[in-house]
C-alpha cells in the first residue's frame, strides 16, 4: 500500500561502498510509513538486488542532474504523495528524520536538518555545521537565499502543493537552490531543525563538499552556478510576472561584470587572494563565496 510520504535517491557509478550505510539508516528509521523510490544513473544493475523494496526507475538516456531531480518531483507530484523526502545515497541520516521531517511538514512547506560533516571512514569532522549559518529557524524570505545556498537535497523535504509547479532547467547546476528559491518566491515557509542530523560525507566525488578556501578551478565553477541560477531564476520570475524578476537580473549582471574582471590574471589572483585571507568572515553557506565587485570593496585594503 502507497504511504503519503516518498523519499527519492540516486545511485550512480562509484557510490556502491557507501549504499549499505545509507540502507541501514532507512531500515532503522523509527518511522517507516515511507516508499522510496531510487533512480539508477548507469550504475551496475546487479545493485538492484540492495533494493528489493523500492520504486526503481532506470535511466535510458544520458540526463543532467537537474533532469533526473525534475524526473523524481514529477514522480511525487504524479502519484499524489503528501511529501518529497530528499537523500543522497552516500550520505546516511539519524533514526529519527522522517518522524521529524513529517512533523514539521504538517506545519510547514519545507524542511531543513542539521548535518554532521564526516569523512570517508565515518569519522566525524565537524558537528552542528549548519547551526551558526540558521540565526533564525525559520525560513521565509528570498532575502535568506539570495546570496548563497544552506538547503542541500541531502537534509530537506518538501510539502508538495499542487497549486505550485516546479520546473527546473536542464542546466541548473545547484539544483537545491534553485527549488528551494523557487518555493520561497512562492510565499512557502521554511523551518531549520536541529532534532534530527544528516550526515554529509566528504569524498573526491563531491560536487562541492564543505567550506575550503577557492582556487581557479573552485572559483570558475562558483561563477557557472551563480551565473545559471540567477539567469534560470530571472527567466522563472519573468515567465510568472513576479516583481523579483529585476533582483535577480541585477544579481546575473553583477556576476556577469565579475566575470569579465576576473579574466585580468593579475586582478583575479588578488580576487582570490583577498577571498581566503578572510574565508572565515564571507562564508555563510554555498557559493556565499563567490563575492561581486562591490561586495568585495569591503575586504579590499
Amino acid at each position: 500500500m502507497k504511504n503519503n510520504t516518498l523519499i527519492a535517491g540516486v545511485i550512480f557509478p562509484g557510490v556502491e561502498k557507501y549504499l549499505n550505510d545509507y540502507l541501514d539508516s532507512l531500515n532503522n528509521q523509527t518511522d517507516k510509513k515511507f516508499d522510496l523510490l531510487i533512480v539508477n544513473d548507469f550504475a551496475k544493475i546487479e545493485i538492484k538486488n540492495k533494493f528489493s523494496k523500492a520504486i526503481w526507475i532506470d535511466v535510458n538516456l544520458k540526463l543532467t542532474p537537474a533532469s533526473i531531480r525534475q524526473l523524481i518531483y514529477d514522480y511525487a507530484v504524479e502519484n499524489k504523495y503528501n511529501f518529497l523526502v530528499f537523500s543522497d545515497v552516500d550520505d546516511y541520516f539519524s533514526n529519527n528524520r522522517i518522524k521529524i521531517t513529517k512533523k514539521q511538514l504538517q506545519k510547514y512547506d519545507f524542511v531543513c536538518n542539521e548535518l554532521t560533516i564526516v569523512d570517508d571512514n565515518k569519522k566525524n569532522l565537524k558537528e552542528n555545521f549548519l547551526s551558526d549559518f540558521f540565526s533564525k529557524k525559520n525560513v521565509n524570505t528570498i532575502d535568506f537565499l539570495l546570496n548563497k545556498n544552506l538547503v542541500g537535497l541531502g537534509n530537506s523535504a518538501i510539502k508538495l502543493n499542487q497549486k505550485i509547479k516546479i520546473e527546473i532547467p536542464e542546466n541548473i547546476i545547484a539544483v537545491d537552490w534553485f527549488i528551494y528559491t523557487i518555493l520561497l518566491l512562492n510565499n512557502c515557509k521554511g523551518i531549520f531543525t536541529d532534532e534530527t542530523i544528516t550526515f554529509y560525507r566528504q569524498y573526491n566525488e563531491n560536487l562541492v563538499g564543505i567550506s575550503k578556501k577557492i582556487n581557479e578551478k573552485s572559483l570558475q565553477q562558483g561563477l557557472i552556478v551563480k551565473s545559471l541560477h540567477y539567469d534560470g531564476i530571472t527567466e522563472y520570475c519573468n515567465k510568472n510576472n513576479l516583481p523579483e524578476e529585476n533582483l535577480f537580473n541585477k544579481k546575473y549582471i553583477e556576476i556577469k561584470e565579475l566575470k569579465t574582471a576576473l579574466k585580468v590574471d593579475n586582478y583575479r589572483k588578488k580576487y582570490i587572494d583577498i577571498i581566503n585571507t578572510n574565508f572565515d568572515k564571507i562564508f555563510c553557506g554555498w557559493w556565499s563565496e563567490i563575492l561581486t565587485l562591490e561586495q568585495i570593496k569591503q575586504y579590499e585594503t
